[in-house]
Order: structure tokens, then sequence, then C-alpha cells
């Protein structure tokens, strides 16, 4: 399976006190090792979530529309953004091009459970 891995930060303050992108990424990317998963790609940027007007989230659209990804992974939900109809509408249409949105937080189960009904 070819997997993207995304991670996102909405400040510089998050950034600089809990270092999030690298905390995201080193728990991806472990995630990834343990459960044998190949990644593809790795999508990260510093922006605000209230919608997908971001630029590395259209790199993203942009590298799925000419390359086979079966899979996004993130840490959490919030990660996609903070906006429930714009995040359950982005992951109806990546579903609906075959390619799976996971949250790999176990707590965070719930949240694209509600999104994807």
């Amino acid at each position: 399976m070819n997997t993207i891995i995304y991670t996102r930060c909405a400040t510089i303050e998050q950034m600089q006190s809990l270092s999030a992108l690298d905390k995201q990424k080193e728990l991806l990317r472990a995630y990834c090792t343990t459960n044998e998963i190949r990644i593809t790609n790795h999508f990260e940027e510093m922006a605000s979530g209230p919608n997908f007007n971001r630029i590395e989230w259209k790199k993203l659209i942009e590298f799925i529309t000419v390359n086979k990804v079966d899979r996004i992974l993130v840490t959490s939900g919030s990660r996609l953004g903070r906006n429930f109809h714009e995040v359950n509408a982005t992951i109806n249409s990546l579903s609906e091009m075959n390619i799976d949105v996971m949250s790999i937080q176990s707590t965070d189960f719930n949240y694209i459970t509600f999104l994807n009904n």
C-alpha cells in the first residue's frame, strides 16, 4: 500500500513549545515501521485548519491525482482540519478515489468514525 503521512501545526507557539511537527512525524513513522507500512510521501505544514485552502494540502491533492495512493495517515483527525463539514466532505471525496484516511491515535477513532457516518 502506498501511504502518505500528513502533519500540520497551526501556530509557531505550538511548534516551538511542543515540537509538534517533529512529534507527529515521529509517531507516524513509528506506526508505519511497526505495521510495515511503506511511506510514499510526507506533506508537512504550519497553517491554521479552518479550511483546506493550505499550500501543502493542495500539493498533497496534486500528488494523489497523478500517483497511486491508498492511504493518508494523520496523528489525529484535528490535523486534517477544524471544520467538521469540510473534513467530512474531504474524507468522502478521498474515499471516492479509494483513498482511506486514518488517524493513528485510538482516542481519535470516534472523530473519524463520526465524520465517516
